[in-house]
């Protein structure tokens, strides 16, 4: 086979300063992504996954359309950042598992690569608070979803809901000491 992909991103934005504190964004983005070579010529046993996985030489890129709004609020302490963003992206390339092949050495899961047509939308927060100023509070969540639009059932493998929490002491006046718990 001959692959001829060729690709073109591009991206706009605008940005509103509300007042001293208080900023939105606004953004679109196009991007495209050829299929990498594990997904065009798997045909075998994935070793370290312990799965037989097949790739398929007929797919296109991925061209993804990409739209998110962001709300940031700021002070000397602390300091927030939301966004969400709705991604559809033509012939989105995943990986799902299919049936099971027996060999000699027993039975393995067989996993093939598609291409769909894609959602995925959600929302991403990060606060920052500055207890004193050798101790900060720091949260980073995370949500996402994503949609099969042809099957109209979830993608697999999209990342659940995530929350981290994280506390961090430095004192500059010892070595530049810093140490977090997570």
């Amino acid at each position: 086979p001959k692959f001829h992909f060729h690709n073109f991103s591009a991206s706009a934005g605008i940005s509103y300063q509300l007042n001293d504190e208080n900023s939105v964004l606004f953004n679109y983005g196009l991007s495209n992504r050829e299929p990498n070579p594990s997904e065009l010529f798997s045909d075998g046993l994935h070793h370290s996954a312990a799965r037989f996985e097949i790739g398929d030489l007929r797919f296109n890129k991925e061209i993804s359309n990409r739209v998110s709004g962001t709300y940031n609020y700021s002070t000397p302490r602390f300091n927030l950042l939301a966004e969400v963003f709705y991604n559809r992206v033509a012939d989105f390339i995943y990986l799902r598992p299919f049936d099971f092949i027996s060999t000699i050495r027993g039975p393995f899961p067989l996993w093939e690569y598609q291409q769909t047509d894609a959602e995925l939308f959600g929302i991403d927060i990060t606060a920052k608070y500055d207890i004193t100023n050798n101790i900060q509070l720091l949260n980073k969540t995370s949500f996402i979803k994503g949609n099969d639009l042809e099957t109209n059932l979830p993608l697999i493998d999209i990342p659940s809901f995530n929350t981290n929490n994280q506390i961090t002491y430095n004192n500059e006046d010892w070595y530049n000491f810093s140490a977090s718990l997570k």
